[in-house]
């Protein structure tokens, strides 16, 4: 409780590798503060019917340095794809 608020920490497996349930993980929650943390941002572009109101994810950056090719930057993940980056 914080501030006389409750503060449910909800965790979300990596969305990536289809191991996440967000059913499951709003399970039982409280009235209060939600907030998720997650490894893979891109979960959020699934999330409209969850409500939350901080998200932190740790998986986020904004290409993959790719060889063979030196230097080549790949866009990973949908978000940046998307150019939403930060």
């Amino acid at each position: 409780i914080v501030d006389g608020k409750t503060v449910n920490i909800i965790g979300v497996d990596d969305f990536s590798t289809s191991r996440s349930n967000l059913d499951t993980s709003y399970t039982n929650l409280q009235n209060g503060v939600n907030l998720v943390l997650t490894h893979d941002p891109n979960v959020v572009l699934y999330m409209k019917k969850f409500n939350f109101d901080y998200l932190l994810a740790g998986h986020f950056h904004g290409g993959q340095i790719c060889y063979p090719k030196a230097y080549h930057l790949a866009k990973m993940g949908e978000l940046v794809k998307m150019n939403m980056i930060k």
